[in-house]
């Protein structure tokens, strides 16, 4: 010791008091000891006051090396061992404490030996206190004012040798109360500024940014308290205001809360708990049978929590959740009642919602922390979003590239989860601005990969417009009920099984009614039966649709029991058809066909005109470049080959004509492309058909017409033998017709062996040769007439 001085019997000061170890470390050493008592305490009858503890630049250094057990103060405790036994029967000691001050004081206890060390250091500590009453069990502390207090705690391996053969001793948990005695603590303040707290657990380096249970370097912590008590074994008081930041650069900003900490039960009540970004109220509370709980808190330490309008932001969510990192939702609001455990969880009437979009229901969740193994029980939920913003928290979606999203303005589902976040069941209701769905589907999507997920329940619209989902603009209402059963959401590999009732189709601006389809879409091609009870049409379809390919391709058989094309908006005129289909063939449109159809038991009817056929049956092949296509029935057979295009062949005569007369027809404005085709057809009896296709003619069986165009070589040829017929109120027979012609002229020759007009008593034989072209017509005319 420095110096020593002692005011007779009521004051000492003690001075640079050094205690070395056995080894000659610092064991203690204190800068100033000073203590103030009651003058004469020793023969006065009152209780001694201690009116000041003073402590100051002092440091404890306790330790054991990674080859020793004996701690270093050891030597100390044998010097003053003795066999003596307590006096039982002493008096008990009665003091008071007015007064305590600790300045730069700090005790270190490392253990090397088993790896753990415990240094604790306070910069400042000043204590006022009101009394202390052994009698009555009481210590009342008017204020504690705390400044740069230190705790750190690091776990690492120690020196001591693992004994194999020793079994592993478990110790039985000291269940005893802190508090036995049922003193009364109170304190009416406590104040902590600028304190540090240090935790390691392992040697593991901490990932910076992310929070770390087992690594804390907890910096500049600030606490105001006050109506701190300790009633038995239970701690109450208000914290007014907890500061704090993490060594990951979580802060907490602000806290305050009523709290009671006892052996059974941690509640936050009246809680407030600010930080970088987020806000959280209202209680919470931490529920367990003993302490030791906390050491498996997943499973033992229940949580009761009730939140109101709490600010929960994603940015400090990455902090516990680092894979949250980029996600889209930034803050949400936060209401309602959670219960239970880390590992059985639930919540009522809960209410989350980013500004825009709003959930509310009730949820349970039994298997966390693995939220992939985790159930989940949804109830009465609601949620109301948009198709933007469900790519937005599910970005996946994006890699369905038929599905319209962006046109979905509007969502409000009510229903309920049920399952796995991979695997689950949704049932209740869609209600969107595209019209409503009511969906009762189990869902299984591992590892969230949309293109392998599963899928199987029953669905239904109403009013719902599929086009403008699906991007197809053709397509548009759609009221349904289906079963499904299928897999994948690509649609190069989805697989779709359905059984629906369709009640409304908006196809090509036509709203078909009573549909039954049943059958597979697969890889864009519908294998299946559709059966179609509309007031304009009755369909059965039995067969395969294949349109995964630039042309689509159809294998089926059809009857067509009643249509009427013009009410289907399908055609201009009144054309009502039924009929028998047998189809194999490919081709969106006249000029990709390719295959053959079959046509049986045709009954057309257009305006006023009927037609009857037993059967048609038409081919049409490629080769080469070239194709062929071929019409037989038992009243007309034709033939068509070459390299052409029948959709673009009215443009490509138009253009002749218009260089034949130019001033009278004008070159097409669509594009005519070069055409190379010849062509022969043979009539037998064409009256009905001919009235179907063109009233004003009659007549025409047994006709045969023949010829060619090459628009490339500039050439045109035409023959025609026509055994009679009618035009109008022109009545001939025995036509024959021969042309040949080119851009500039075309020649025809034409012998009618008799001819009449109207109900005239004149006819006669006609013969005409004739030169067309530069907007003139030069022709010969022989005739003979018979009255």
């Amino acid at each position: 010791m420095q110096r020593v001085r002692i005011d007779f019997l009521n004051h000492v000061l003690i001075q640079g008091l050094y205690v070395k170890d056995q080894n000659e470390d610092t064991l203690l050493y204190a800068g100033e000891v000073q203590v103030r008592i009651t003058d004469w305490f020793f023969v006065r009858k009152e209780k001694p006051v201690l009116h000041y503890i003073g402590l100051q630049d002092a440091y404890a250094h306790l330790y054991r090396t990674p080859r020793s057990n004996v701690w270093n103060y050891q030597f100390i405790i044998d010097a003053f061992a003795n066999n003596n036994k307590k006096d039982t029967a002493a008096s008990s000691f009665d003091f008071d404490l007015k007064k305590v001050e600790l300045g730069n004081v700090r005790f270190h206890m490392d253990d090397a030996w088993v790896g753990y060390d415990m240094d604790y250091g306070v910069g400042s500590l000043t204590m006022n206190v009101k009394d202390i009453d052994f009698k009555k069990e009481l210590i009342d502390v008017d204020d504690i004012d705390i400044k740069a207090a230190l705790v750190s705690l690091k776990a690492y391996k120690g020196g001591r040798p693992a004994d194999t053969n020793k079994s592993i001793q478990v110790y039985p948990i000291d269940s005893t109360p802190f508090n036995p005695d049922k003193w009364l603590v109170l304190a009416n303040s406590l104040s902590i500024k600028n304190s540090y707290f240090n935790l390691s657990l392992d040697d593991r380096i901490p990932l910076a940014g992310q929070f770390d249970a087992e690594h804390l370097q907890i910096k500049d912590i600030g606490l105001d308290a006050n109506h701190i008590s300790i009633r038995g074994d239970t701690i109450r008081g208000t914290i007014t205001n907890l500061k704090a930041i993490d060594r990951c650069g979580l802060a907490i900003k602000k806290m305050k809360a009523k709290v009671t900490v006892s052996p059974v039960e941690s509640t936050c009540d009246n809680l407030y708990l600010e930080t970088n970004n987020s806000k959280v109220q209202n209680y919470y509370s931490m529920r367990y049978k003993r302490f030791p709980d906390f050491d498996d808190y997943i499973t033992n330490v229940k949580m009761v929590g009730h939140l109101k309008d709490a600010v929960i932001d994603n940015r400090d969510l990455v902090f516990f959740a680092p894979q949250l990192q980029g996600f889209p939702i930034e803050t949400v609001h936060v209401s309602g009642d959670g219960e239970g455990t880390v590992a059985d969880l639930s919540g009522r009437h809960m209410i989350v919602t980013d500004g825009k979009n709003f959930f509310k229901g009730n949820i349970s969740m039994k298997g966390l922390p693995d939220i992939y193994k985790t159930y989940i029980d949804f109830n009465e939920g609601e949620l109301i979003t948009t198709g933007p913003d469900l790519i937005k928290y599910i970005p996946s979606l994006v890699s369905i590239p038929d599905f319209g999203f962006n046109n979905i303005s509007s969502i409000y589902f009510k229903g309920d989860y049920n399952g796995y976040i991979e695997n689950f069941q949704v049932n209740g209701i869609f209600n969107t601005n595209l019209g409503s769905l009511s969906a009762q589907v189990q869902m299984n999507m591992k590892d969230f990969n949309m293109n392998a997920a599963t899928y199987s329940g029953t669905i239904s619209s109403d009013n719902f417009n599929v086009g403008a989902l699906l991007k197809q603009t053709d397509l548009g209402i759609v009221s349904f009920k289906s079963d499904i059963n299928g897999r994948s959401f690509n649609g190069e590999n989805a697989q779709l099984g359905i059984d629906a009732q369709i009640g409304r189709l908006d196809l090509h601006n036509y709203s078909y009614r009573n549909i039954i389809a049943k059958g597979t879409l697969a890889k864009k091609q519908f294998t299946g039966k559709l059966q179609v009870d509309d007031p304009n049409l009755a369909l059965e379809f039995d067969g395969n649709i294949d349109f995964s390919q630039q042309m689509m391709h159809i294998n089926a058989k059809a009857n067509l029991l009643k249509s009427n094309f013009y009410a289907l908006k399908l055609t201009k005129d009144t054309i009502m058809a039924v009929g028998d289909f047998d189809l194999n063939c490919t081709g969106s449109n006249i000029d990709d066909f390719a295959g053959y159809a079959k046509l049986n038991n045709i009954n057309i009817k257009r305006n006023q005109h009927r037609l009857d056929l037993d059967s048609i049956y038409i081919t049409s092949k490629r080769y080469e470049s070239n194709k062929l296509i071929s019409i037989q029935s038992n009243d007309i057979t034709a033939t068509i080959k070459g390299n052409f295009q029948l959709s673009k062949l009215p443009a490509s005569v138009q253009y002749y004509l218009s260089r034949y007369i130019p001033n009278y027809i004008n070159a097409p404005s669509k594009y005519a492309p070069d055409q190379d085709m010849s062509f022969t057809i043979s009539t037998k009896s064409v009256t009905n058909i001919i009235g179907v296709i063109a009233p004003a003619f009659k007549g025409f069986d047994n006709a045969t017409v023949s010829g060619s165009l090459n628009t490339a070589q500039k050439k045109v040829l035409l023959k025609a033998s026509i055994p009679e017929g009618s035009i109008g109120n022109v009545h001939f027979s025995n036509v024959s017709i021969s042309g040949d012609g080119n851009y500039d002229l075309l020649e025809l020759n034409t012998s009618i062996d008799n001819v009449s007009i109207g109900d005239s008593v004149l006819n006669g034989s006609l013969s005409v040769t004739a030169t067309l072209g530069n907007d003139s017509l030069q022709f010969n005319i022989a005739t003979s007439s018979i009255l």
